[in-house]
């Protein structure tokens, strides 16, 4: 089952955090970039697999996360909740930037 998929003002105020409005001087990744390239394959992940990701609140199967390797960034987690109303909202994305942690 697809499921339609929402973000929060949460989910996006944390990637406003972790990109800047414009590339950096040394090309460093745009909140443009983020939308372009990370968002739409996290929203299919959760459209498409919600059931199978990880449960981050424990006997709450309406609360999911999913570790996501990015294309930017290393590491993007991102939590989401099932609502009542049958779709996804993305509520929060925690992002690890620093590159030199995984090299």
């Amino acid at each position: 089952m697809a499921y339609p998929v929402e973000t929060s003002e949460r989910y996006w105020a944390d990637i406003d955090g972790a990109f800047p409005a414009e590339r950096g001087p040394e090309g460093e990744p745009a909140r443009s970039d983020y939308e372009t390239l990370e968002h739409p394959r996290i929203v299919a992940i959760f459209a498409e697999g919600f059931e199978q990701l990880p449960q981050f609140i424990v006997g709450r199967a309406d609360y999911r996360e999913h570790n996501y390797l990015g294309v930017l960034v290393p590491i993007i987690v991102v939590r989401a909740q099932l609502r009542t109303d049958g779709v996804v909202e993305l509520l929060e994305a925690i992002i690890e930037g620093d590159w030199s942690e995984f090299s």
